[in-house]
């Protein structure tokens, strides 16, 4: 009987859902899900337990495995500590490092020359500074001895042996063999240093007093057999057997000058290549007694052929360059610096040919080679008067160089160069040269060559500067010869210190009338020495001579003279002091001392060819009886120089 109330309606219901067919097709629903539920549930549970047992076992072996990893990076750094080491031992014993042994003094110079230690280690300051130049000019790792003294002074932990005694094994296991540097410092009765050509007929000054000339040499070895050129300096001594040479003579300067010179014969059989580098790249500077490093640039010469003998394909390279540039620079031989040029391409295309089809195009060329080759082998074309084929040099040297001011410098004056040898010059090379100049200009706007050069050339051609840099909005371009001023006095703004340009705006300056202005400019080179002040008194001369001035034109000269012969007193070897003071001395009509410094130029160096014009033109004076001074150009005062010449003192 059903309930009646809220209570019982419910239990209605509930009796009424579950009798009914719902309640019969859910029943068979769930069975199988169930079932279903059942069966994952149980895997599912035990990989639970399982990776929760795991991860507390891992947990609880943490620290072994830590131990175990810490003991796997110490063993791998272990084995590389060791591969390194080895390595840099066999680097640094490859190297055949240098030992500077102390220099031995022979008794009669005891006390008169530092002793032994102190030699030596000038000697290794020597051999640092060689390196360090060397390293500079070719910015490359030139692969010089470096001495023991900066290995590590360390010991491998564990074994109480130092570093150098491993690499000492390890040498002699290899089979280097370590250069050992010492020498001699003695008195010599007779000269031993190999003389230049003519040296002879120079000649030196009597000993006062009765005293008797002897020569301090040193000669340096290296590992005791292979002899290094003795250098030496003339000395007098008392008349006594055992007479002491006269101090004055010998003092501090002069013979730290002999020292340095004996460095570089010795650095010369330690690395000829390295010589060669320093000699080309050093020939001008001077060592402490005036001497040049390379005067005619023998030495270098000589070393080159040494490199090249030594064998290397870079170094025969780099070795054809440097003569090429000796060719080209020192004995002005364009066409054979031009085959030195192309044997250095060939051989460097050769040697790096493998590895020419992962490169693009001529990159494989600048692999350890100069920077400026294309440049250098352009200018040897024009000198050789070729610019079409220096165009295509230049070419080559901007586009693998494109910061190469040579490159872009030397593409202008190709272009100008072939646009003046058609008639009449060709007014689209012109402006394709103009447009270089002024473009390059742009690029680099501080830099005093590319303004130098562009000024040149519009000096020389009076084109229009329409494209050319005018940042300040100031610059006069009303012709080409003004906006030329403007870039002139730009370059010694930004170079105060640079001669040349201050000549090159003094000339420029007379050219346009500003003769006072020009005799301020070429004033202000005198401050320098050297060639270009030389120069600047000739320049001021010829200015006041334009201004009818010749009282000052004799002055100048006179000035001129007084400051090149105490250069001359000051640089005994100094052949171009000795020539420019002639020059003053032929346009001051002194013609007999003018033949002495000519004569003395000459003989110094025998490849002066205006030295031996000069000489000429003086003796034909003298033979004339002329006392005027000199008013024409050496060339014009000699017709024919060589017999003249010929006839030296």
């Amino acid at each position: 009987m059903p309930q009646t109330g809220s209570g019982g309606r419910w239990l209605d219901a509930v009796a009424w859902l579950r009798d009914s067919p719902l309640a019969l097709w859910a029943g068979r629903l769930w069975r199988p899900v169930g079932w279903a539920a059942s069966v994952a549930w149980r895997p599912l549970r035990r990989g639970t337990a399982i990776a929760w047992s795991a991860l507390a076992s891992t947990i609880a072996a943490l620290p072994d495995r830590i131990d175990q990893l810490r003991k796997l990076v110490a063993g791998l750094a272990l084995v590389g500590g060791i591969v390194v080491g080895t390595w840099i031992i066999v680097d640094l014993s490859s190297n055949e490092p240098l030992t500077f042994d102390d220099i031995y003094v022979h008794g009669t110079l005891v006390g008169q020359v530092p002793k032994g230690d102190y030699l030596a280690q000038r000697m290794g300051a020597y051999f640092d500074q060689v390196t360090a130049s060397i390293a500079q000019f070719r910015e490359i790792d030139t692969s010089a001895s470096k001495p023991d003294a900066e290995l590590p002074k360390l010991e491998i932990p564990g074994a109480q042996v130092s570093v150098q005694a491993v690499v000492q094994i390890v040498r002699r296991f290899l089979g280097f063999r370590e250069r050992r540097i010492g020498g001699d410092v003695f008195v010599s009765e007779h000269p031993l240093e190999p003389q230049p050509p003519n040296a002879s007929l120079v000649d030196a000054p009597a000993c006062p007093d009765g005293g008797r000339a002897v020569y301090v040499v040193i000669r340096l070895s290296v590992n005791r057999a292979d002899l290094a050129e003795p250098v030496e300096v003339r000395v007098c001594r008392d008349k006594a057997p055992d007479g002491k040479i006269d101090s004055s003579a010998l003092d501090a300067h002069t013979f730290e000058a002999l020292l340095q010179r004996a460095a570089l014969r010795a650095y010369e059989r330690v690395n000829p290549c390295g010589s060669a580098t320093y000699y080309f790249a050093n020939w001008y500077r001077r060592f402490l007694d005036g001497r040049l490093v390379d005067a005619d640039s023998r030495r270098a010469s000589q070393m080159v052929s040494t490199c090249l003998a030594a064998g290397g394909a870079d170094v025969a390279a780099y070795s054809y360059v440097m003569i090429g540039r000796i060719r080209q620079f020192f004995y002005q031989q364009p066409e054979e610096a031009i085959g030195y040029f192309e044997s250095a391409e060939n051989v460097h295309r050769k040697a790096h040919a493998p590895w020419r089809r992962y490169l693009h195009d001529h990159d494989w060329w600048w692999i350890r080679f100069p920077n400026d080759f294309y440049a250098h082998w352009g200018a040897a074309l024009m000198d050789a008067q070729e610019p079409t084929k220096a165009l295509e040099k230049y070419v080559l040297q901007v586009k693998y160089n494109p910061g190469s001011v040579l490159g872009y410098i030397g593409v202008g004056n190709a272009l100008a160069e072939m646009a003046r040898r058609t008639t009449p010059p060709d007014g689209g090379l012109l402006k394709a040269a103009r447009e270089v100049y002024c473009y390059a200009a742009l690029e680099n706007r501080f830099d005093t060559e590319v303004r130098h050069a562009m000024a040149d050339f519009l000096e020389k051609n009076q084109t229009s500067v329409e494209g050319c840099p005018d940042k300040s909005g100031r610059e006069d371009r009303s012709d080409a010869r003004k906006y030329a001023l403007v870039q002139r006095q730009k370059t010694v703004d930004l170079m105060p210190t640079e001669p040349r340009y201050g000549l090159a705006l003094g000339r420029s300056l007379r050219a346009g009338g500003k003769h006072l202005d020009a005799l301020a400019a070429f004033n202000q080179v005198l401050t320098f020495s050297g060639q270009e002040a030389w120069d600047a008194y000739a320049e001021l001369a010829t200015t006041y001579a334009a201004l009818d001035q010749e009282a000052n034109v004799t002055a100048t000269y006179r000035r001129a003279y007084g400051a090149l012969s105490r250069a001359a007193a000051q640089r005994p070897f100094d052949a171009e002091v000795r020539y420019h003071a002639a020059l003053a001395l032929l346009r001051l009509g002194e013609f007999g001392k003018a033949e002495r410094y000519a004569a003395e130029a000459s003989i110094l160096d025998p490849s002066l060819g205006d030295a031996q014009l000069a000489l000429a033109c003086a003796r034909k004076h003298l033979r004339a009886g002329k006392k005027a001074s000199l008013d024409e150009p050496l060339q014009a005062c000699v017709a024919d120089p060589g017999p003249a010449a010929a006839k030296m003192p």
